[in-house]
C-alpha cells in the first residue's frame, strides 16, 4: 500500500509540474502572489513527499483513501486542462484580463478545478499519512489560492 501511495503522489505530482511549464502562461510582470506560488509551490511538494516516504500510512484505509484523492486530483486537473481546448491558462496571480470565460467540464461545476486539484493532493497526502505536519502545507495553499 505504501509503495502504490507513493507511486500515485509522484505521477500526480509530476504531471502537476510538467503541466504547469506547459499549459500555463504568464503575461506581463508576475505580481507578489505570482512568486509566493513560484516559491511555495515546489516547498509544498517537497514537504509532501517527504512526509509520505518517511511515514507509512496509519491505516490501510487512509491509504486507499490518499490514493483514492490523487487519482480524483489528476482527474480533475487533467480535466480542466482538456476543457480549454489547448489554450494555455494563466498563471495564477498574474494581472492580465480573462480573454473567455470557461464553462464546459469542470468549469461548469466550479470555478477554479485546477486549484482544487492541487488541494485535493496535498488533503490526500494528509489524509493518508494522519500526519500533522502537512495540515500546515494544505491551510496554507488553501489561503493562497483563495
Amino acid at each position: 500500500m505504501h509503495l502504490a501511495l507513493l507511486i500515485t503522489c509522484a505521477v500526480t505530482l509530476l504531471i502537476f509540474v510538467v503541466c504547469a511549464g506547459a499549459c500555463f502562461t504568464r503575461h506581463g510582470r508576475g505580481t507578489a502572489g505570482c512568486h509566493m506560488v513560484k516559491v511555495t509551490g515546489p516547498v509544498s511538494v517537497g514537504c509532501e513527499i517527504y512526509v509520505l516516504w518517511t511515514t507509512p500510512p496509519p491505516h490501510p484505509i487512509l491509504g486507499a483513501a490518499g490514493i483514492a484523492l490523487f487519482a480524483l486530483a489528476l482527474v480533475l486537473f487533467l480535466w480542466a486542462l482538456a476543457a480549454h481546448r489547448g489554450r494555455r491558462l494563466t498563471r495564477v496571480y498574474c494581472a492580465d484580463a480573462p480573454e473567455r470565460l470557461v464553462t464546459r467540464g469542470p468549469y461548469g461545476w466550479m470555478r477554479h478545478p485546477c486549484y482544487t486539484a492541487y488541494l485535493l493532493a496535498f488533503g490526500a497526502g494528509l489524509v493518508a499519512t494522519a500526519s500533522p505536519w502537512l495540515l500546515p502545507v494544505v491551510v496554507g495553499n488553501g489561503i493562497l489560492y483563495a
